[in-house]
């Protein structure tokens, strides 16, 4: 037992260790954000660069697939 500030008692448990199971709670939350970044932000980006492979030609998408600008 530790004495924490403002005269509180901490207790400390000795039977965990620290390669405990990760907490499924919380990683549910950082997955929503990494999918939310996935597909606002990487989809996106992957998109373009496929469509930077592309012309338009009598409003149609012809493949072009050249490194000319």
């Amino acid at each position: 037992m530790c004495l924490g500030s403002g005269g509180h008692v901490l207790v400390m448990n000795p039977d965990r260790s620290s390669k405990s199971r990760p907490n499924l709670y919380a990683l549910t939350w950082h997955l929503q954000i990494i999918f939310w970044q996935l597909i606002f932000f990487v989809g996106p980006v992957l998109f373009m660069a496929a469509m930077s492979f592309f012309l338009v030609k009598n409003y149609r998408m012809t493949e072009a697939f050249e490194f000319v600008n």
